[in-house]
């Protein structure tokens, strides 16, 4: 298994952002987190979709 393929909880994934659990959820009823994978009332994220998430959230400037 690669590592872009193991899965992450919420609770892992919160703490690996700096964000509650909760706003995991707003994230994803918004539409505006990363893919996760729903196993029966499981949620997991892959390491892969989160890094990539992370890639488009990254900027080089501010916009005015």
């Amino acid at each position: 298994m690669y590592e872009q393929d193991r899965l992450m909880d919420c609770n892992e994934l919160a703490k690996y952002l700096g964000v509650t659990p909760d706003t995991l959820g707003v994230y994803r009823t918004k539409g505006v987190g990363p893919k996760y994978i729903k196993i029966g009332r499981v949620i997991r994220y892959r390491v892969g979709d989160v890094r990539d998430w992370l890639d488009q959230k990254a900027r080089t400037k501010t916009f005015m």
